[in-house]
């Protein structure tokens, strides 16, 4: 039962895909009003239950629903991710962590910030049970309202996924190179990945930076370059590097 008047909060199910997947279509619906972008097929109610349903099923996937006098105004879904220490990477994700997907919530009510703390206080509470304190969710960066929800139980950004057309863009304003990176750049990447690593180890950040994963990081890195739909882009000005971005196509976290 929840605190909320007239709502109750119960385990996810089948039996709900059909609401939930009418929810995130809705709400997918007025997040490409704001940015036409995103794709568009999620729109419509059938491939968001498909959705819905893959990721009810991860493992270690955990959902609940808000249901008011009969009908859903409210789910949420997430999974528990286990990441290796040494895993490239790994610091920007606690090892053991509560992930909301971004198509794992949607509400519809007015009363969503209480909604949503219904919601995310019975599914914290499993999760804080099997000992996972570090908890992350996926918000369309430009729903404002969903934000402040999420920022209201105490969440705050950590970070951003952007989109854009692949268009070319005008010529950059550079005095210097830029140039896609090869295999004899390696030791540039991994200098300007480890730097960064260090950075974001000191305030305010504070992630936890392990040197010991340094050569997981050099043969991560090295793969990258070794796989096409993979690029590192360098600037460098008088023959010295001073810049990179890295692009690769996007894990499953993001795709789902």
């Amino acid at each position: 039962m929840s605190l909320i008047e007239d709502v109750d909060i119960t385990p996810f199910s089948a039996e709900y895909l059909d609401a939930a997947a009418a929810l995130l279509a809705a709400r997918h619906r007025a997040d490409r009003a704001r940015e036409s972008d995103l794709p568009a097929h999620f729109e419509a109610p059938g491939a968001a239950r498909a959705l819905l349903e893959r990721i009810s099923q991860r493992p270690h996937s955990t959902g609940v629903v808000a249901v008011r006098r009969g009908r859903l105004v409210g789910y949420l879904i997430g999974d528990l991710v286990f990441t290796s220490p040494t895993s490239p990477g790994a610091g920007f994700i606690a090892a053991r962590a509560g992930f909301i997907r971004y198509a794992g919530q949607a509400v519809d009510a007015e009363d969503a910030t209480d909604v949503y703390g219904a919601l995310y206080g019975a599914l914290a509470t499993d999760w804080v049970g099997a000992g996972c304190l570090s908890h992350y969710v996926q918000v369309a960066p430009t729903d404002a309202p969903a934000e402040g929800r999420w920022h209201a139980l105490g969440f705050g950004r950590e970070s951003v996924t952007a989109i854009r057309d692949t268009e070319a863009l005008g010529p950059a304003d550079w005095p210097g190179e830029i140039r896609r990176a090869g295999q004899e750049d390696l030791d540039t990447i991994v200098g300007f990945i480890n730097g960064l690593h260090r950075f974001l180890a000191a305030a305010p950040m504070w992630r936890p930076y392990l040197p010991e994963t340094e050569p997981e990081e050099r043969a991560f890195q090295k793969q990258m370059l070794e796989d096409p739909a993979c690029a590192h882009w360098i600037a460098s000005e008088d023959g010295q590097p001073l810049a990179m971005q890295s692009f690769q196509p996007p894990p499953g976290t993001y795709r789902e």
